[in-house]
């Protein structure tokens, strides 16, 4: 069985995600899975995110179709990126980046990076539907789609906090679906507080330990600390947003 996830943000308003898995289901014995589909339109960073934390629960030979491309028709490349354990799909504009430099990492070996040309009288910007599912489904079904090998992708790795003696600097990537403010520091090491937006923000075990009314720094399952509130919204309490600096005093 052939897996496939998917990561866009088209949303569930509009049929757009199923019109790509209708391309997908063409492929004998796939199976689907929704990475998400609720990425702020556009943010390609979110997305990026995303994929970064969520590719590693997949088993090896899995492909990842990622769309957030705001420059969809523009001369930014298809890009298809093959590793030992994993395939990744979608417009090299940063969104499949941070994944890629994790598996890298992960494999102690660099990917193979290609382009996959677009039909030249391709009319659609549709690319989710018309170039990305097409080439996954060709490829699942022993078809060799032409592509052209490319020397780098555009984007880093994951960002890295800055360390000054004993804090650490970073800022607020994400705010989830509970308001909780993911960070890009790394939950590697302890913590004593956090500061954001000229307030002491203090740890807690669990979200549940958090108290009534109060916001606390909770390592996340993804290995981040985030600013979580108890049944309520650390974005809205802090009145935080994307790219706030958050700074960390260690233990």
């Amino acid at each position: 069985m052939s897996v496939v996830t998917l990561l866009t943000d088209f949303g569930t308003q509009d049929s757009y995600v199923a019109e790509v898995k209708a391309v997908l289901l063409g492929v004998p014995k796939v199976q689907l899975v929704d990475l998400t589909h609720e990425i702020p339109p556009y943010d390609i960073e979110a997305g990026a995110f995303q994929l970064w934390r969520a590719y590693r629960h997949f088993p090896p030979g899995t492909w990842h179709l990622c769309v957030v491309d705001p420059g969809v028709g523009s001369e930014r490349r298809p890009l298809y990126v093959k590793t030992k354990n994993h395939h990744f799909v979608g417009p090299d504009n940063g969104l499949l980046s941070w994944a890629v430099r994790d598996v890298e990492t992960q494999e102690k070996t660099a990917g193979k990076y290609f382009q996959i040309p677009s039909p030249k009288k391709m009319l659609t910007t549709f690319h989710g539907r018309d170039l990305f599912a097409p080439f996954i489904r060709d490829r699942l079904k022993g078809k060799s789609p032409k592509i052209t090998s490319v020397l780098t992708i555009s984007g880093g790795s994951f960002p890295l906090e800055e360390k000054r003696g004993d804090r650490r600097v970073g800022h607020v990537l994400y705010t989830d679906h509970y308001g909780n403010l993911v960070t890009t520091l790394s939950a590697s090491e302890g913590a004593a507080f956090a500061e954001i937006n000229h307030r002491q923000v203090f740890t807690a075990p669990s979200y549940s330990a958090i108290p009534e009314g109060s916001v606390a720094l909770v390592a996340g399952s993804h290995g981040l600390w985030e600013l979580a509130a108890r049944e309520d919204s650390a974005a809205k309490n802090l009145r935080a947003k994307k790219g706030d600096v958050v700074t960390l005093t260690l233990t």
